[in-house]
C-alpha cells in the first residue's frame, strides 16, 4: 500500500499540528482522506488562524504536558500520532533546556504509552 491511501479513513493526532510543518501535513492529511485530524497545540508559537478548515479537521487547544488533555485526545482513538510539539527557536533551548527538554522528549513517553493502551500493546 502506497502513502496515498495510507491515512485514508484513518484517525491521525498531530501534536504541535498548528506549526509552519504541522499545518501542512494536517491539511495534506486531511486531503488523503483521513477520516480525522485532530490537532493539539498551545499556541505558544503558532496561530489559530494558520490551522487549516476542513471538515475532517479539529483542533484541541491545550498542552502536551497536560496528561489530562493528551488522555482527552486519546479518546479520539488515533491510528497515527505525529508528535511536533516543541519549543519554536534554538534559543529556547539555551534559555530554557529543561523545559524544552520536558516537551520533546520526556512527553513522547506518555504520548507512546496512550498509543500503546489504545493499541493494547501494555
Amino acid at each position: 500500500m502506497g502513502t496515498e491511501n495510507e491515512y485514508e479513513g484513518k484517525v491521525v493526532l498531530v501534536t504541535g499540528g498548528a506549526g509552519c510543518i504541522g499545518t501542512n501535513l494536517c491539511k495534506k492529511l486531511a486531503e488523503l482522506g483521513a477520516e480525522k485530524v485532530v490537532i493539539l497545540d498551545d499556541l505558544s508559537s503558532a496561530y489559530e488562524w494558520n490551522i487549516p478548515r476542513a471538515d475532517n479537521i479539529s483542533f484541541v487547544h491545550g498542552s502536551i504536558l497536560d496528561d489530562e488533555m493528551l488522555k482527552r485526545v486519546y479518546k479520539e482513538k488515533p491510528d497515527y500520532v505525529f508528535h511536533l510539539a516543541a519549543h519554536f527557536a534554538n534559543q529556547n533551548s539555551v534559555d530554557n533546556p529543561a523545559e524544552v527538554k520536558t516537551t520533546r522528549f520526556h512527553k513522547i513517553d506518555t504520548t507512546l504509552f496512550l498509543f500503546c493502551k489504545k493499541e493494547n500493546l501494555c
